[in-house]
């Protein structure tokens, strides 16, 4: 069963590696059989990201992660040191911010694609370990900081934008194996609205609807919502009450209509919202727990909070007023 388990605006090519490390490179760095299925499908829908995880294969992974640090603690803290010190290996490429030349992406890529499976190791065992404290506890302490993900992404962005002028704000939709030769434009426009990739397997511009219909083997859980509903819950991340207007924000490039005072609404928040989160009277998310990326941020800025609500950016809508009581973490709507 696939369910829906992030939606962000990254770039295709970040998450086809993120299906590297779990379908491959954790066979390939310490010795875990590989899924019998595919784990992820990438959905592109109006230029946002949904990643569809098969819920047994990832639940499976963690399992093996857990055993492999009851097992082995130091060899656990090994891994996670091991990724801090291949995170230096990047620091001439984010020193730069970009590339111009497709060798010298291909070469971060390579680098990239060595280091992803350590950089899983440490976000799972962070997020859902039950592994000796001293591990989960060395992991967390690098997930609060960690911005890896998202400085890599950022770093393709803007060289494959640079790389390809003629399709700057498509540069998200073109894959790894399409550096040397990108598709035409009309194609890249095409993938913005209904795009499915599972790296190796299948990739087409249809709807993850018709494509269910036609893979009956891949059985998708999609959610039922009511959207008439008037309140919602979630989890409380930073206690506090507040009411002001919606403002939705899904990608990237909407981040500059925020506006002082609103409500930030998001599927999940990365480093790139900063910005915006110190403007917002309250953060709102359908996604993360409780070490998540907006959980931490309303904390350190005492921002009333409510995540992993699931329903709030399919709900809600720019500019409705609503009250959120991060005490309950309830979200209501005024009008």
């Amino acid at each position: 069963m696939y369910q829906k388990e992030f939606t962000r605006d990254f770039s295709i090519i970040m998450e086809e590696v993120w299906h590297y490390a779990i379908f491959s490179g954790f066979k390939k760095e310490f010795g875990f059989s590989s899924p019998r299925r595919q784990p992820l499908v990438f959905y592109i829908k109006d230029g946002a990201i949904e990643v569809w995880s098969d819920k047994a294969v990832i639940n499976s992974l963690i399992r093996k992660i857990n055993v492999f640090s009851r097992q082995g603690p130091e060899k656990a803290i090994g891994i996670l040191k091991n990724y801090q010190r291949l995170l230096k290996g990047f620091d001439k490429f984010f020193s730069v911010g970009f590339v111009r030349n497709q060798d010298k992406l291909e070469e971060f890529l390579e680098r990239l694609r060595g280091i992803i499976a350590s950089f899983t190791f440490m976000y799972y065992s962070a997020e859902y370990s039950v592994a000796p404290d001293k591990v989960k506890n060395y992991a967390q302490k690098i997930r609060l900081r960690d911005s890896f993900y998202d400085d890599c992404d950022r770093f393709l962005r803007r060289s494959l934008s640079r790389i390809f002028p003629e399709a700057r704000g498509l540069e998200t939709l073109i894959l790894s194996n399409e550096i040397k030769r990108r598709p035409a434009l009309a194609v890249l426009k095409k993938r913005k609205n209904n795009f499915i990739l599972i790296p190796g397997y299948f990739q087409k511009i249809t709807s993850l609807e018709k494509f269910a219909r036609n893979h009956q083997d891949f059985v998708f859980d999609f959610p039922k919502i009511n959207k008439s509903i008037s309140d919602f819950k979630g989890t409380p991340a930073y206690q506090g009450k507040t009411v002001g207007r919606v403002r939705i924000v899904k990608l990237k490039d909407k981040m500059l209509s925020f506006k002082k005072g609103e409500i930030l609404v998001a599927p999940m928040t990365t480093p790139d919202y900063l910005a915006i989160m110190k403007k917002a009277a309250a953060i709102v998310t359908d996604e993360g727990g409780l070490l998540c990326h907006a959980a931490i941020i309303a904390r350190e800025m005492r921002t009333p909070c409510v995540i992993g609500t699931k329903i709030a950016t399919q709900v809600l809508k720019d500019g409705n007023l609503v009250e959120v009581d991060a005490e309950k973490g309830v979200i209501k709507i005024i009008k």
